[in-house]
């Protein structure tokens, strides 16, 4: 990961956890000592921890190739995840300070939404990857074979895609029932077709 990467995380993760500290005395908690510092660290934490454990394989990894090229995309990726995570408890505590409504709407809402832009974004990130062992899908045939991993991750970025608008469209405007109905359905059509592709590929790539 490089320079840029790094501040980027460290500008985020660090205004997460001033805003953290600002929030503090306005947190719930009948138990002030735990309740409140999960509250407000946990997510940050967590961010942070991700990141630093994805680094740390991607210094390691021993499959990736070193072309600079693909290096952006790999950052986007991590930085999007860290950023869904960050944004997820910046909803969490507008919730519980009253910045915001203190409805449970909100939050099943708010992070539905966030996590349809969240494959959105890795999705049209995806085709742009290349074998290794932090991001994408990591089996013993796309790890071995290049154009296996492009074909298969090309089907994953436009399937992604479409469920992240699927996720996005669902939870901004459609009622709890129709989220239910559409949502089940959708995220098993997509796993589904990437499974079977997937299969197509590989038998493919076998013959050749």
């Amino acid at each position: 990961m490089t320079g840029l990467a790094n501040r980027r995380f460290l500008v985020v993760v660090g205004a997460a956890y001033l805003a953290s500290i600002a929030a503090y005395p306005s947190l719930p908690g009948p138990a002030p000592g735990v309740a409140r510092p999960l509250i407000a660290f946990l997510l940050p934490t967590t961010a942070a921890l991700t990141y630093l454990l994805v680094r740390r394989v991607w210094e390691r990894d021993l499959i990736r190739d070193r072309d600079e090229t693909f290096e952006p995309s790999y950052e986007a990726i991590v930085f999007a995840v860290v950023l869904f995570i960050i944004a997820i408890h910046s909803l969490v505590l507008a919730v519980l300070t009253g910045a915001l409504p203190a409805q449970r709407a909100w939050l099943a809402r708010g992070t539905i939404v966030l996590v349809g832009l969240l494959m959105a974004r890795i999705g049209n990130l995806l085709p742009r990857t290349r074998p290794n062992l932090a991001f994408g899908i990591r089996t013993p045939r796309t790890l071995v074979s290049r154009q296996l991993w492009m074909q298969t991750h090309r089907i994953a970025g436009y399937l992604a895609v479409c469920l992240g608008a699927v996720f996005v469209v669902s939870g901004a405007f459609l009622s709890k029932q129709a989220i239910e109905s559409v949502m089940g359905p959708a995220v098993l059509s997509a796993a589904v077709l990437l499974i079977v592709s997937h299969y197509r590929y590989s038998r493919r790539a076998q013959r050749t």
